[in-house]
This record gives structure tokens, C-alpha cells and sequence, in this order.
């Protein structure tokens, strides 16, 4: 048997070093081409998303289906490892459908341009939910539009995209009247079923009258939402009124219950408001005269709240004049010794941020939210302030956290401050961006509504599903993603 010198192992790993360096240089040339397949798949999907917000997806549907359909088999065939020159066939093809699609940018854009803003507006009031009718019919006439203007039928697909403009114009009426009046609509379908326009005419009719007219109020001009919605809430708290009117006037003819209940029932309830208020009732001259008295304590008690406001603020005038004196002589100590005034102004200054930092921070409970400083911006997270399904409405149980946020707003007075609306990546992205920024602008009214704050300094954006801080796999990571952000720059705080 043979034997190994140290000189034949030494051959054998210089030999080794050799067959490794050689299969790396020639995996380089490859590694080059796969980044720049990458880049150009990028590349692609880019253009193609660009190619959507254009409107080509309705303009050219068919070459545009076909651009997708082409990119989505290229970046499936890349990731399995399939062959280089079918993966590039496939996105050639594809480019080559999205090249076809833009050819009809042109014409299309004159055509579809404003069908295309009909729907965008539609989208915008979240037609495909509240007006799926009329949505699935105007996007079935717009993609036929387009289908002719490939067929190059323009004439035709000049008359669909018309229709198709009426359409989504009448969805997004439809879905304006059921977010502005939808309790209302409702209320009346209940007081209907429970017969109260027989029972309750009197009532009925002035319910009915705010219904149509805040219904004759969007026919003439669908911009006035506010003043819909509050013939809206009028009816729909009317048509309540005249159920519960209704519902004892029935009782009444059909003597389950005696009218002398009825009294003693508004009497107890009025002595209830007379015991608050400081005063026995005396009900020997019926319930006028003891609401007469209620309203004449009311009176007195909104007078003297008047009053103590007005003390308020002179004291604050007060505050403010002893604020500036003391500010004063701060500044001729601050003459007298500049540099050493200087420095202690800035080690002060840097403790009193760390300190309302500090204080910021134990404001909130973890199911709140929680605070966050990024260089010069404060973040306050509000995991805990979650609406509901599709809606923009804060709802009453969280006030406290707001008025938590608003604390802070007082304790950094100069800080702008931007309200940041944040969605998971669950369902339609224009619609999560759309619905993210009204709930960021509801946040915003809120404040404004709530406390004394420059309208200046708060601003409010949408940003959907774009800027995630957890994973949207989990349901846990989706919940803290559907979040408001409030974030106030204190660089000069």
C-alpha cells in the first residue's frame, strides 16, 4: 500500500482552492444576469401598476388582463428556477401587452377620461359596497367600452363609456345616501313595519318631511353631505319618536295600558329631573308649571357657569401677564451672564423634554397605544383606537384615549402635528387608502372640535396599507397595523 506525503497534501488542497475559485468565477456572469432579470421584473411591475392608475385596466382590458396574466407566470416560472429563456419569453410577452395597452392611452384618455373620475369619486364613497348593483353594472359597461375601442370601435365605445359615466355617477349618489342616510332609512322602515304612519300620523309626517328633504338636498347637490346628514339625524331620531308615540297610542286603543300610567310615568320622570335640580315637585298644577321651574334652574345654573368662565379667563389673562414678567427677567439674567446662562438654559431645557417624555409615556396603557420617539418626532400609536368595519365614525368608548392625546397636544403647544391613518393589507388598496385618510380626518375634526387648537397646526393623511409596523400574516400583526398614528415634530419643543 501506498503512502501520502505532506508534499502530496499540499498538491491536493492547492488543487481543491483551484476547482472551487474557477466554479466561482464562473457563477459571476450568471449571478449579473438573474439581478438584472430582477430589476427588470421590477421594472415591469411597476409599469404595469402605473398603466393601472392611467386606467388602462378599463381602457384596454384585454391586453391589460393579458400584461398581467403574462407578468404573474414570468415571476412564478423565476421563483420555481424554471428556465431562463421561457421565464423571458413570458415577460417579454407581457411587455409586449402592456406596449399594446398604451398604445390606446391616447384616444382612451379623451374618451374615458370622465368615466374614469365618475369612478374614481365612486370608489372614493365605497360604491362596490354600499351600491353593488350599480357598481357591477358600471364596471361591466366601462370594461365593454373598452373591449370596442380594441376592436376599434369608437363610436361604440364613445356611447358605453357616456353610459357608463351615468352609472357610476348614480353609485356613488346611492352610496352617499347610504352612509348619510342609512339610520335614518332604516328608522323609517321600522316605524313602517310597526304602523306608525296610522298610529303616529302627526309624528310620522314631520319624520318624513326631514327624510325628503335631506334626500332633495343630495338630488341637487351631492357636495352637501353635511347638511343631508343632519336632516338625516333629525329623521331618523323623529322617526323614533313617532314609533315610541306610536307604540303607546296603540297600547292605549287596545287598553294594555291605562292613560293615567302614562302620566304617572312622565310625572315620576320629571320629579327625577326636580330632585337633581334642588326642589321638590308640586304636580297639584300638572307638569307645565314644574317645567316651567326646571328651566328657570337651568337658567340660573348656565348663568352662573357663565360667570365662572368669565373668571377663568381673566385669570388666565392674569397668568399669562406674570408669565411674561418672569420671562423678563429671565432674559436680563440671561444679559448678565451669558455663556453660563446659555448652557444651563440648555441643560434645563434637554431635562424638561426628557421629563415630558417621560410623562408622555406613562399616559398610555399598552392597550392603548404606545409612544415612540424617532429623532425630533413624538409617535404617539394608537393600537387602541379601532373603528368599525368600513367606518370612520369614533365611537363614544374612545373619547378617554383622545382626550388622553389631547394632554399631550397641550404639554407640546408649538408642535405641528400630523394625524396618520393606517389600514392592514386586507382588501382593495385605493379603498384602504381612501378609508384610512377619512379616519384620519375624523381624528382630526375631533380634536379641533374638542380642544383650543390652531386648525395650522394639525394635518391628516391616509396611507392605507403602506406603512406597516407588523407582519400582515397574523391577525395580531393586521390589528396593530390598523392603527392612527398622531405625530407631533417637537424639534423646537
Amino acid at each position: 500500500m501506498g503512502t501520502f506525503s505532506p508534499l502530496d497534501t499540499a498538491k491536493h488542497r492547492t488543487l481543491r482552492l483551484v476547482l472551487i475559485l474557477g466554479s466561482f468565477l464562473l457563477l459571476i456572469p450568471a449571478m449579473g444576469h438573474a439581478q438584472e432579470f430582477e430589476a427588470e421584473l421590477r421594472a415591469t411591475r411597476v409599469r404595469l401598476e402605473e398603466a393601472r392608475i392611467d386606467g388602462l385596466d378599463v381602457i384596454s382590458p384585454r391586453n391589460f388582463q393579458r400584461a398581467q396574466e403574462r407578468l404573474a407566470d414570468a415571476a412564478q416560472r423565476y421563483e420555481r428556477g424554471d428556465r431562463i429563456d421561457s421565464v423571458r419569453q413570458r415577460l417579454t410577452e407581457a411587455q409586449d401587452a402592456l406596449a399594446e395597452a398604451e398604445r390606446f392611452l391616447g384616444v382612451g384618455g379623451r374618451l374615458f377620461g370622465e368615466a374614469l373620475t365618475a369612478r374614481m369619486d365612486a370608489l372614493a364613497m365605497e360604491a362596490p359596497d354600499r351600491a353593488p348593483n350599480l357598481w357591477e353594472r358600471a364596471e361591466a359597461v366601462i370594461i365593454e367600452a373598452g373591449q370596442r375601442l380594441e376592436r376599434g370601435d369608437e363610436e361604440g365605445a364613445s356611447a358605453r363609456v357616456s353610459e357608463a359615466e351615468t352609472l357610476f355617477r348614480d353609485a356613488e349618489l346611492e352610496a352617499i345616501r347610504s352612509d348619510v342616510l342609512g339610520r335614518a332609512r332604516d328608522a323609517r322602515d321600522a316605524a313602517m313595519v310597526a304602523g306608525t304612519r296610522e298610529l303616529a300620523p302627526a309624528k310620522f309626517g314631520q319624520a318624513d318631511g326631514y327624510f325628503e328633504e335631506a334626500n332633495r338636498v343630495l338630488d341637487g347637490d351631492r357636495s352637501q353631505r353635511g347638511d343631508a346628514a343632519g336632516l338625516g339625524e333629525a329623521a331618523a331620531a323623529a322617526f323614533a319618536r313617532a314609533a315610541y308615540v306610536g307604540s303607546l297610542s296603540d297600547s292605549v286603543a287596545r287598553r294594555r295600558v291605562l292613560l293615567e300610567v302614562i302620566f304617572e310615568r312622565h310625572e315620576t320622570e320629571v320629579g327625577r329631573i326636580s330632585e337633581q335640580l334642588g326642589y321638590d315637585a308640586d304636580f297639584f298644577g300638572g307638569i307645565e308649571p314644574v317645567a316651567d321651574q326646571a328651566v328657570a334652574a337651568i337658567a340660573s345654573l348656565q348663568e352662573d357657569r357663565r360667570n365662572l368662565e368669565s373668571q377663568l379667563a381673566r385669570s388666565e389673562a392674569e397668568n399669562r401677564m406674570l408669565g411674561a414678567s418672569v420671562d423678563s427677567l429671565e432674559i436680563r439674567l440671561a444679559g448678565l451672564e451669558e455663556r453660563e446662562a446659555e448652557v444651563s438654559a440648555q441643560l434645563r431645557e434637554r431635562e424638561r423634554r426628557d421629563q415630558k417624555l417621560r410623562e408622555v409615556s406613562a399616559i398610555f396603557n399598552e392597550e392603548e397605544g404606545r409612544v415612540v420617539v424617532s429623532g425630533d418626532q413624538l409617535i404617539l400609536r394608537l393600537y387602541g383606537l379601532s373603528f368599525a368595519s368600513g367606518s370612520d365614525q369614533i365611537r363614544p368608548a374612545h373619547y378617554a384615549l383622545l382626550t388622553k392625546v389631547q394632554r399631550v397636544l397641550r404639554d407640546f403647544p408649538e408642535a405641528p402635528v400630523s394625524i396618520e391613518g393606517h389600514t392592514d393589507s386586507q382588501g382593495n388598496d385605493e379603498l384602504n387608502r381612501a378609508l384610512s385618510r377619512r379616519r384620519a380626518f375624523a381624528v382630526r375634526e375631533y380634536l379641533l372640535a374638542n380642544m383650543p387648537i390652531s386648525s395650522d397646526r394639525l394635518t391628516a393623511i391616509g396611507y392605507g396599507e403602506d406603512r406597516p409596523v407588523a407582519s400582515n400574516e397574523t391577525a395580531d400583526g393586521r390589528e396593530r397595523n390598523r392603527r392612527i398614528d398622531v405625530v407631533l415634530d417637537i424639534s423646537d419643543s
